[in-house]
């Protein structure tokens, strides 16, 4: 008879247990928040890239369109850092006339008033031609981790960082700046690009000349330092 009892009160248990599970499964981001959402990042993106293309500005209500109200001055100040990239990419002949960028969502999670995604952007930045001559686009492929919150009846992006969380932080691409950069060593770092090496410091500007390549007489024909 106790037993019995046992057995039954058990089952009860598990009854609810089952039930409570199957009552509250994980939700699905339903369909308009996931393409306001989508809008809302290919905007801040796309406003970010074109921060390194000639003549592209933006002011505090544009980068309000996308951002909380809290991140708008750290998002100034990054498309301010873009913008004084591009101007020292031009003494060294480089600069850029287009940006345009594809972006996937790989994953989103929405709570309440709160979303987190993860997505992949995939960028051409068309280079100025060089003596009349078009030159091939600069192709990059980088993923970010975005925060957003709801404000009133839209979603804005409270942050943008990058998935990889090395630090100090790989080489980003042209059109990111990275905070973690400013405690990271300011050493040429050397990068393939379009057949030629190009050297950066920690902050993805461009560097000058190690030492031993700026007398070419010490160079070999394969870069090597040559004895003196």
């Amino acid at each position: 008879m106790v037993m019995s009892r046992w057995i039954r009160g058990t089952a009860m248990v598990l009854g609810l247990l089952v039930v409570s599970a199957c009552g509250n499964p994980p939700s699905t981001p339903d369909p308009e928040s996931s393409m306001a959402i989508q809008a809302v990042i290919e905007r801040a993106i796309d406003r970010r890239n074109h921060q390194i293309v000639a003549g592209f500005t933006s002011t505090a209500d544009d980068i309000s369109q996308d951002f909380v109200p809290e991140s708008v001055a750290e998002t100034q100040q990054e498309y301010r850092d873009l913008q004084l990239r591009r101007e020292r990419l031009v003494v060294y002949g480089v600069g850029f006339t287009r940006s345009s960028s594809e972006i996937a969502i790989k994953e989103l999670s929405i709570s309440d008033d709160s979303a987190k995604a993860v997505v992949s952007e995939m960028t051409h930045l068309s280079y100025t031609p060089v003596a009349g001559v078009q030159g091939p686009d600069e192709v990059y492929v980088y993923e970010q981790n975005i925060d957003l919150a709801k404000s009133g009846t839209e979603w804005k992006i409270v942050s943008i960082a990058p998935t990889d969380p090395t630090d100090p932080p790989p080489m980003l691409p042209t059109t990111v700046i990275d905070p973690r950069s400013e405690a990271a060593p300011a050493t040429p770092q050397q990068e393939s690009s379009r057949g030629a090496q190009v050297f950066r410091d920690a902050e993805g500007n461009p560097a000058p000349l190690p030492e031993h390549l700026q007398d070419r007489k010490q160079v070999g024909p394969n870069g090597e330092t040559l004895p003196k």
